[in-house]
């Protein structure tokens, strides 16, 4: 940790020492004296509570239960039960008995809240509750892909119980599930949300056909046909297609080629956000293309998967294929490191839906101490905000608020300092 103390102005220039005015009286010195140890004391504080034991809330895990946390609430999956908690208090909000035996997890969608239970096999089963009281409000067959506060896309693989049946995508009301449209597609039919959001899906049938639809309305915006060995993957304004080590660009919606390019060996690609497109290549190269055009913006060692969050693209050590590398913020434009903070994983993206702030813990932590920090994504620093002890790696986060699962088999909860 560095600690600075601004001392004024410090210059080179030598005093005259003929023309050196009378030195402070003993009312002077002691002033000095006491205002020294008073910065000390103030240094040495700032130094401590940076390494503090933060507070915290621990919540009991039932054997062998899960626990999830979205929408500011945390739930506990058990046998048959869904537990809600306030956040970061940790009271009891609501229990629902369900009539299965393993809940996958829950999806908070509006003033409901989405439990993804076991069902028949081949089947995609929720149900969906009551967010302020867990009554229950309705429940289906599908996968919520999408969640608004209206509105939900279901996705459903196999109609419902044969996985080579064909596949329908269906829009519903979140608060009473009733359905606004469905449309079935061909078996095999791969589909994807286009969008941010949502508003419309790309529909890749067997055979090479390419369909554009809206979401809100059943209504089908352009179609084309490509080769049947063309593995397109849209994201934002632009789908990236693949033959072989081929890459290709096409506009969305209306699925016009834009630009081709070949590498020598192409391995996978993310979207590392709608100004660079991360292609990863067999010599373990990341090369930032530019979405639209298909041009090299920048080139770097290793294959690592970047995230945006606000001006930056940010790696942690898991985002390494070997899991040893670090917590390092790159510009987008340009490729070049800008910071390196070592050895740190991010556990939350953004501090009330913004990207401003990072939660980061310490990758090499012991079993029984972990350093938690924030990290400021515009002003490029890491700031330790205390520790915490007896923990595992399962952690999340909501808000402020730090969550893991700790050795005793509860669920800790700690609200953070952090930067307002």
């Amino acid at each position: 940790m560095t600690i600075s103390i601004d001392l004024g102005v410090v210059s080179d220039d030598r005093p005259d020492l003929r023309s050196r005015p009378p030195g402070p009286g003993p009312g002077r010195v002691v002033a000095l004296a006491v205002c020294l140890l008073l910065a000390a004391g103030l240094l040495g504080a700032s130094a401590r509570s940076e390494r503090q034991v933060l507070p915290e809330v621990r919540v009991p895990l039932g054997s062998g239960d899960a626990y999830s946390v979205d929408g500011g609430t945390l739930y506990l999956l058990g046998d048959g039960t869904i537990t809600a908690h306030s956040v970061p208090g940790g009271e009891r909000r609501w229990q629902s008995p369900l009539t299965t035996d393993h809940v996958f997890g829950v999806l908070a969608a509006g003033d409901v809240v989405l439990a993804y239970v076991s069902g028949e096999p081949g089947a995609q089963r929720f149900v969906a509750l009551d967010a302020g009281t867990g009554a229950l409000r309705w429940e289906g067959t599908g996968g919520p892909v999408f969640t608004g506060p209206e509105s939900i896309l279901l996705l459903t693989i196999g109609g419902y119980t044969d996985s080579d049946g064909p596949v329908f995508w269906e829009r519903v009301r979140t608060g009473t599930g009733e359905r606004m449209w469905r449309r079935e597609f061909p078996s095999g039919t791969q589909l994807q949300v286009s969008d941010v959001e949502a508003e419309q899906f790309m529909a890749t049938l067997p055979g090479g056909r390419v369909e554009i639809w809206e979401t809100t309305v059943d209504r089908m915006v352009t179609s084309a046909e490509f080769p049947e060995d063309l593995q397109l993957t849209a994201q934002g304004n632009v789908a990236v297609g693949s033959v072989g080590d081929r890459l290709s660009g096409y506009s969305l919606p209306d699925l016009r080629l834009t630009w081709e390019r070949e590498f020598a060996t192409v391995t996978g690609w993310t979207y590392c956000d709608d100004s660079v497109f991360c292609l990863h290549t067999g010599d373990d190269r990341t090369i930032g293309l530019d979405p639209a055009t298909g041009d090299v913006r920048w080139e770097r060692p290793s294959q690592i998967g970047y995230l945006r969050l606000g001006p930056v693209l940010v790696a942690d050590a898991s985002s390494h294929p070997d899991g040893q590398g670090s917590l390092i913020v790159v510009d987008p434009g340009t490729g070049q490191t800008l910071r390196d903070f070592g050895r740190w994983q991010m556990i939350g993206y953004g501090r009330y839906g913004t990207a401003e702030s990072v939660l980061v813990t310490q990758v090499n932590a012991t079993a029984t101490e972990m350093l938690v920090a924030e990290l400021d994504v515009r002003a490029l620093t890491l700031r330790v905000l205390g520790k915490i002890h007896e923990v595992g790696v399962d952690c999340a986060s909501s808000g402020t608020v730090l969550l893991c699962r700790t050795q005793d088999n509860q669920v800790g909860m700690w609200e953070l300092p952090i930067s307002r």
